[in-house]
C-alpha cells in the first residue's frame, strides 16, 4: 500500500508521545538495525499491526518505519528463496557443478544460512554435488591422460596404473 500524504503527518506539537508509543518505536527501531535473519512470523504479524494501528492514529512515521521493516524482510525472503531455488538447481543437475563461479555463489552461504538448519542441510547436499562433478570429473582427466599414455600429476610413471591417487 502506497504511502499517501495523509500518512506522513508528524504528531501535532501539542501531543507528547506515550510511554506505548516510545516502547514501539524503540522496539521498531531495534528491528531495523537489527540483522535481517533475526526477524521471526511473529515479529512479522507485530509490526503489520503496530503499522495499521498507527496508520489509524495518523502516525505516518511510525508507518513508514513499519513498512520499511516490512520491505527488508520481504527482500530477505525473497534473496532466501532464490538461494533455495539456486541449491536446489544444483543438486537436480539443471546447473552444471563445474560452471564457473557456482562454488564462488556458494561459498558465503554456508556463513550467511549457518543458523538456518534447513538451508545448511540443502547446502551440504550442493557441496556434496558439487563435490561428486569435481571427483568425476578428476577421474575422467586421468582416464584420459593415462589412455594416450601421459602420466597424470602427482603420479610417479613407475607406479601402477590401479593406483592413481583420484581414484576411488
Amino acid at each position: 500500500m502506497p504511502l499517501t500524504p495523509a500518512d506522513v503527518q508528524e504528531p501535532k506539537a501539542a501531543d507528547k508521545p506515550s510511554a506505548v508509543f516510545r516502547r514501539d518505536q524503540r522496539y521498531l527501531q531495534d528491528l531495523l538495525l537489527a540483522r535481517p535473519d533475526t526477524f521471526q512470523a511473529a515479529d512479522r504479524a507485530r509490526v503489520e499491526a503496530l503499522g495499521e494501528q498507527y496508520l489509524a492514529a495518523g502516525e505516518g512515521g511510525m508507518v513508514c518505519l513499519c513498512r520499511s521493516i516490512l520491505d527488508v524482510d520481504r527482500r530477505r525472503v525473497a534473496h532466501v528463496e532464490a538461494d533455495r531455488h539456486f541449491l536446489n538447481g544444483v543438486i537436480a543437475g539443471a546447473l552444471d557443478p563445474l560452471q564457473d563461479g557456482l562454488f564462488d555463489r556458494m561459498e558465503p552461504m554456508f556463513a550467511a544460512y549457518a543458523d538456518e538448519p534447513g538451508m545448511t542441510a540443502l547446502l551440504n547436499q550442493a557441496a556434496r554435488t558439487f563435490g561428486d562433478a569435481v571427483q568425476a570429473a578428476a577421474t575422467e582427466l586421468v582416464a584420459r591422460l593415462e589412455a594416450e599414455g601421459i602420466t597424470p600429476p602427482g603420479r610417479s610413471p613407475m607406479e601402477p596404473k590401479s593406483s592413481c591417487l583420484l581414484s576411488k
